[in-house]
């Protein structure tokens, strides 16, 4: 777990302090003067779908859950939206590319490297290009839907629910 000892601004040791305004005791930098918010890592999952109604997941090959197969995604980088982050994290895992056409859930999960995570749930249509696993992943393949082995991780296992529920009901729309 990633505690912060020293302020990332000046380096000086933290302390606990209670902070009055917040009715909370926090991480407070006593050179700057200031208290040290600890927020989740922004990061993202991509929900793709093929036209042959079968759903992509990549094989992780690192930690944590390296070899189990979870939804593509990752950290966001600095100035980076989650839309724009996601289909960066769809090309580099899978060399794969399409287009957000959804939303699919915020989910906060914990996290062995960063305490805890955001994730942000997109749905991504329009594939194209050619399946290669690359990046941090051992393998990338499509699963028919009603044949996805395990997901690694709850929230991906959420975010995918989100979007299968959105599908289901926006077929059922079109229909009424």
């Amino acid at each position: 777990m990633n505690t912060k000892i020293y302020c990332y601004t000046c380096g000086t040791r933290l302390i606990q302090q209670y902070i009055e305004e917040e009715n909370k005791t926090r991480k407070y930098c006593p050179s700057c003067r200031k208290p040290i918010y600890e927020n989740p890592i922004p990061s993202t999952a991509v929900v793709a779908i093929n036209d042959k109604n079968e759903l992509l997941l990549v094989l992780r090959k690192v930690e944590p859950k390296a070899g189990q197969w979870c939804l593509p995604g990752g950290y966001l980088e600095m100035e980076e939206t989650p839309e724009n982050g996601s289909l960066r994290e769809l090309k580099e895992e899978t060399g794969l590319e399409g287009e957000v056409t959804g939303w699919a859930g915020n989910i906060l999960a914990e996290n062995i490297f960063y305490k805890s995570v955001i994730v942000m749930g997109y749905i991504v249509s329009n594939i194209r290009g050619k399946l290669t696993p690359s990046d941090d992943c051992i393998d990338a393949k499509f699963f028919p839907i009603d044949q996805i082995p395990p997901i690694a991780f709850r929230s991906h296992r959420e975010i995918l629910s989100n979007a299968l529920k959105l599908r289901n009901s926006m077929d059922s729309n079109i229909y009424n």
